[in-house]
């Protein structure tokens, strides 16, 4: 029986390594099958963002159960527990996640469009205040939102007027599905601050097309022309969901690259080398030195709708180019969980009674070296709710990066709701701003 609940536990761990895109290793005695369902998964999870915690709690859940099931039906209803020394289970496993992801991620995705963020996903970045436009939280007593200095007023981008024919860029089309994503952006410093590296790049060729069952996958080669965040890069290889040579296999609001196309790209870094881009958010099309977000290339949109902060319809490359440069440069303040800075924190929903670890990451820009003292703003938190946030100072040097933890214990008799809890900093010399976290408690 120890062994039998050991090899439910390997289970359940590989499984949440596979939602978090780590590699897994399947090891030498691995079937061709499990490894091919395995590497399947994992070049899937690459193009989507990572669920949620509660997401992948329940999808975890319904794979033990169907696990459970199928053993009833091959052994017996008292011996399911004995998966033996074969790793088939694994990859049936592997292959059912990567069913459920898609079927559920795209019903995720149009519920997330079609209501407010806030109300139905649990990563759905809010706007946060930067140090031009400081938020002020939705409660009566808050005090007044800090001015910011001047000089670290951020650039605002305003969607251009709808295009004509002439100026409309060439079309493309995708595929009928369309991609599912645990999160969006609604504005380019979010965009920006999210991102490992962002990059100007023109589509060179495809370099390996996979094919499992009906799912295909193309790996693209990429010469960047300029690097405008991150660590300078010559060749990019980025994989998107379908295959050139199959009409509609790709997403309709992300269909495939086409050699010669040349693109400002938003990226994540999956591994030492390896990146990828936060779907129609993090492509934009040039076109005669000219910015389109993908509502104006794709026919009909493709399902996507870019929000008024990042709906690009012909703005200027330097213009844009010169923008984020201004943010690179501006200091940042971003909320992640779970350690991955790719996935926004500023929304979250967990039950009454949990307590769970928040990475707050200060990045200074080209400023410092100077003092930030960091602080949370206490006034709208009712009792029960216990925050804090460590370390609360330190010294900022140019171009480095500060991680502090904000922890945040619920007590079991909280009442549900929506609670708003805004983080400050006041980077001593330079200007202040504040990035608000929403938790939304949940009954147990």
């Amino acid at each position: 029986m120890a062994k039998d609940n050991n090899t439910e536990r390997q289970f359940t761990e590989r499984l949440d390594r596979l939602l978090n895109g780590e590699d897994v290793s399947t090891g030498s005695e691995a079937s061709d099958e499990l490894k091919e369902a395995v590497d399947f998964a994992r070049t899937l999870i690459e193009l989507n963002s990572p669920p949620a915690p509660d997401f992948k709690s329940e999808l975890e859940k319904k794979l033990l159960n169907e696990l459970v099931k199928r053993e009833e039906r091959a052994r017996g209803a008292n011996k399911w527990w004995r998966f033996g020394h074969s790793t088939r289970w694994l990859s049936i496993a592997a292959t059912v996640t990567v069913i459920v992801i898609a079927v559920l991620g795209f019903l995720s995705y149009k519920s997330m469009f079609s209501q407010s963020p806030a109300a139905t996903s649990p990563v759905a970045p809010t706007t946060p205040t930067t140090p031009t436009t400081p938020t002020t939280p939705a409660t009566t007593t808050a005090p007044a939102s800090p001015t910011p200095s001047p000089a670290q007023e951020k650039p605002q981008v305003e969607a251009v007027a709808p295009l004509s024919g002439q100026q409309r860029p060439p079309p493309k089309t995708g595929g009928s599905g369309q991609s599912s994503y645990a999160f969006g952006f609604d504005n380019l410093s979010d965009l920006t601050a999210y991102s490992d590296a962002i990059a100007i790049a023109v589509v060179d060729r495809p370099v390996e097309v996979k094919q499992d069952g009906m799912f295909y996958s193309t790996r693209w080669s990429l010469r960047v022309e300029k690097t405008v965040k991150g660590s300078q890069l010559g060749e990019l290889l980025i994989t998107q969901m379908g295959s050139p040579d199959v009409r509609g296999s790709d997403s309709s609001d992300n269909p495939l690259f086409l050699p010669g196309e040349r693109y400002l790209l938003f990226l994540r870094e999956l591994s030492q080398g390896q990146y990828s881009y936060f779907g129609p958010w993090g492509r934009y099309l040039i076109w005669n030195d000219k910015v389109y977000s993908m509502n104006h290339v794709i026919v009909g949109g493709g399902g996507y709708q870019a929000p008024l902060g990042l709906n690009f319809a012909g703005l200027d490359l330097n213009t844009v180019v010169g923008n984020i440069i201004k943010l690179v440069d501006s200091p940042q303040l971003i909320a992640t969980y779970s350690g991955d800075r790719r996935l926004p924190a500023d929304v979250l929903r967990y039950p009454a009674g949990t307590t769970l670890d928040i990475d707050v990451t200060f990045e200074s820009g080209n400023h410092g070296p100077a003092r930030v003292t960091m602080a949370i703003d206490k006034s709208g938190i009712p009792n029960g709710l216990e925050v804090s946030l460590q370390p609360a100072e330190f010294i900022a040097y140019p171009r480095r990066s500060y991680e502090s933890t904000l922890t945040i214990a619920m007590a079991p008799d909280l009442p549900p709701g929506a609670y708003e809890i805004p983080v400050e900093y006041d980077f001593d010399g330079v200007g202040r701003g504040r990035r608000v976290i929403t938790l939304h408690v949940e009954l147990r």
